[in-house]
C-alpha cells in the first residue's frame, strides 16, 4: 500500500482483519509518512485438518512498514506476526514485557522487540504513541493511543478491554490518566471493542468476582476436580492454583499450553507461590487436574483426555468438571461432544449455563458507556467485531450518544481523516486471507482444494513400465473410504486396459478407464494418478 493520502489528510486507518469477523486483528495506521501496524493476528479455520493451521490477512499491498505494535498476547493479535516479520524484518515491534517474553518463549523468529509501558513515549514523525493499560483476560493488555499536537488529534484504539469496577476490585484502567491525555485535544476518535454488544450482561464482571463461586465448588467437592480454561488467562490460572493450595490439593497439568503459561507466569512474577504440580495424573483421591484445549480442538488435550478411550484421564463418580471458559462461536458441537461424555460418566459438569464459572474479557455496554463518557470522542468506530454485530452497535450508539458521529468500515477499506472531514475509501477486489500450513508456509488455494479432494476421495496410484509384449505395472490404494475386496478383479481389468493401448500409452485415457471401473463397481470416483515409466 503506497502512501497515497490526499494532501489535506492527517492520517488513515486500514483494517486488514478484525472488522467483519472476530479474529486476525490487524490494523494499519498511516501517520504522515509513517506506517504503523497495530497487531498481527490470526483467525482459526472452521474446518479441522488438511494441515491448515491458521488464516492470516494478506499484506501483499503493504510495501513498507515502520513499526508493529502488539497490544497483547492472544493469538488473534499475534498469530500472524511471523508472516509480517518475514516481509518486514527491520520493523521494530513495540509491546509489553509479558507479551515480549511470550513471543520469545514461542521462538517466533528473530524479532526486534522494544518493551514499552505507560511511561513510554514513541515518536512516529509528528505523531506520538503510548500504551494505555486496560483490563482484559491476559496480563499487560493495552490500548494504543496516538496523538498529534500540530493537528490537535487524539486516537484511542482499544481492540480488547473491559473495565473492572467495584469495592475491593483492582483495575488497570485509569480514567484520570485518560482525561489527562485526551483532554487537551479538540478532535478525539475512539476505535472500540464491540465483542459483547449483543450480550444481555450490561456490565462485564471483574475476574476477582469468579473466585468465591469457584472456592465453594472446591470446598464441597469429594473427589477430583477437573478444570479447563484458556491458559493465557493467567489470573484464572492463579485462582485455580491458589484454591488448590488452600485445600491442600496436588495439581496435575495436561497440555503444553497449560505448562507454557505456568512457566511464563512464574518467569514474569505473576505467580509466586503454588502447590506441587505434576505432568501426569496423580493417584490421589482428591486433586486438581487442569487441562488445556477448552475449545475441543481436534488435536487438543481436552478432547484427547475426555474422548479417547485409551486416555489415562478416567472420570469417576464424585469427580467434578469445571468448564471455566466461553465456547467460541463455531466450536459448539466439538465442546458438546465433550460435555456429553462428562455427563455420561456420572460426573457433575459446571459451566456458565448452570453456574458462575467464567467472566468475559470484553466490555459490556455499560463499560462502553463509561469509556465514552470519560473520553468524550467526536467519532466512534466499532472494531473487534462480527459484521452482524454492527447494526446493533449502531442502534445502541445512536440511542445513547446521538451527538457523536458513528463510522463503520470493513476489512480492506480505508478511513481517511482530513481537515475537511472523514472519508471511507472502498477496497479494490475481494478481501481475502492467507492460508498458513502447520509448518508456517503460506498455502495456495488451489493446493488446499487438491488436499481436500485427496482427503475426501483418496487416491488410486498406477505406475506402468512401458513394454510392448508384457506390460509391467503396480497399483496402490490410499485413503479410499472403503476396502477394495476383489483386488484380483481390478488387476485383471488394469491388465486388459494397459494391453489394449499401443505405445506410447495415453496416461489420461488410462486414468479415465480407472475412474470408470470404480464408478461401475462402487458408484464412487477416486482421484487417480497414472505414471508412465
Amino acid at each position: 500500500m503506497k502512501n497515497n493520502l490526499r494532501p489535506m489528510s492527517m492520517f488513515s486507518v486500514h483494517p486488514y482483519g478484525g472488522v467483519g469477523q472476530i479474529g486476525a486483528n490487524s490494523t494499519l495506521f498511516t501517520l504522515g509518512d509513517k506506517k504503523v501496524l497495530v497487531d498481527a493476528g490470526a483467525l482459526f479455520p472452521l474446518e479441522e485438518g488438511l494441515g491448515v493451521n491458521i488464516l492470516v490477512p494478506k499484506y501483499e499491498d503493504l510495501e513498507e512498514l515502520d513499526a508493529i505494535i502488539i497490544t497483547h498476547g492472544h493469538e488473534d493479535h499475534i498469530g500472524g506476526i511471523e508472516v509480517v516479520q518475514r516481509k518486514f524484518p527491520d520493523a521494530t515491534i513495540y509491546t509489553s514485557n509479558f507479551t515480549a517474553k511470550m513471543l520469545r518463549k514461542k521462538n517466533i523468529g528473530k524479532l526486534a522487540i522494544s518493551i514499552v509501558n505507560e511511561k513510554s513515549l514513541i515518536h512516529f514523525g509528528k505523531w506520538k504513541f503510548s500504551p494505555f493499560y486496560v483490563d482484559h483476560s491476559i496480563p499487560e493488555t493495552f490500548a494504543a493511543t496516538f496523538w498529534n499536537e500540530h493537528e490537535d488529534q487524539f486516537i484511542f484504539f482499544a481492540p480488547d478491554f473491559k473495565i473492572n469496577t467495584g469495592a475491593g476490585i483492582s483495575s488497570q484502567f485509569s480514567f484520570d490518566r485518560l482525561k489527562k491525555m485526551a483532554g487537551p485535544f479538540k478532535h478525539r476518535m475512539l476505535f472500540v471493542d464491540s465483542t459483547n454488544i449483543l450480550s444481555e450482561q450490561l456490565k462485564t464482571p471483574a475476574e476477582q468476582e469468579v473466585v468465591e463461586p469457584l472456592r465453594k465448588l472446591f470446598k464441597e467437592s469429594e473427589g477430583r476436580i477437573f478444570a479447563t480454561f484458556f491458559p493465557s488467562n493467567v489470573e484464572r490460572l492463579k485462582t485455580f492454583l491458589d484454591l488448590a493450595l488452600e485445600q491442600g490439593l496436588m495439581v496435575s497439568m495436561i497440555g503444553r499450553s497449560m505448562r507454557f503459561f505456568l512457566d511464563l507466569a512464574l518467569e514474569t512474577g505473576y505467580l509466586k507461590t503454588m502447590p506441587r504440580v505434576s505432568d501426569v495424573i496423580l493417584p490421589h483421591k482428591r486433586s486438581l487436574i487442569l487441562i488445556s484445549g477448552c475449545q475441543g480442538d481436534f488435536n487438543g488435550s481436552l478432547r484427547g483426555a475426555i474422548l479417547d478411550g485409551q486416555s489415562k484421564c478416567k472420570l469417576k463418580e464424585k469427580d467434578i468438571f469445571i468448564y471455566s471458559a466461553k465456547v467460541i462461536p463455531g466450536n459448539e458441537k466439538k465442546v458438546a461432544l465433550i460435555f456429553n461424555k462428562i455427563v455420561a460418566s456420572n460426573v457433575a459438569l459446571y459451566n456458565s449455563d448452570n453456574y458462575f464459572t467464567h467472566v468475559s474479557g470484553h466490555a459490556g455496554r455499560d463499560d462502553l458507556k463509561l469509556l465514552i463518557q470519560n473520553l468524550c470522542p467526536q467519532v466512534i468506530v466499532p472494531i473487534h467485531t462480527e459484521s452482524h454485530f454492527l447494526p446493533a452497535f449502531r442502534k445502541w450508539h445512536e440511542s445513547e450518544f446521538p451527538e457523536i458521529e458513528h463510522v463503520q468500515f470493513a476489512n480492506g477499506e480505508t478511513l481517511v481523516v482530513g481537515s475537511d472531514g472523514l472519508e471511507i475509501e472502498r477496497g479494490e477486489g475481494v478481501w481475502e486471507f492467507n492460508i498458513v500450513h502447520d509448518n508456517g508456509q503460506i498455502m495456495d488455494k488451489d493446493n488446499l482444494r487438491d488436499r481436500r479432494k485427496l482427503a475426501e476421495s483418496g487416491i488410486v496410484s498406477l505406475a506402468i513400465q512401458e513394454k510392448k509384449n508384457h506390460p509391467n505395472y503396480k497399483f496402490n490404494f490410499f485413503g479410499l473410504p472403503f476396502h477394495v475386496e476383489d483386488q484380483a478383479d481390478f488387476d485383471a481389468y488394469i491388465f486388459s486396459v494397459v494391453s489394449s493401448f499401443k505405445m506410447p500409452r495415453d496416461a489420461k485415457l488410462i486414468e479415465k478407464k480407472v475412474k470408470e471401473y470404480f464408478v461401475s463397481k462402487y458408484s464412487f470416483k477416486p482421484n487417480v494418478s497414472v505414471v508412465l515409466l
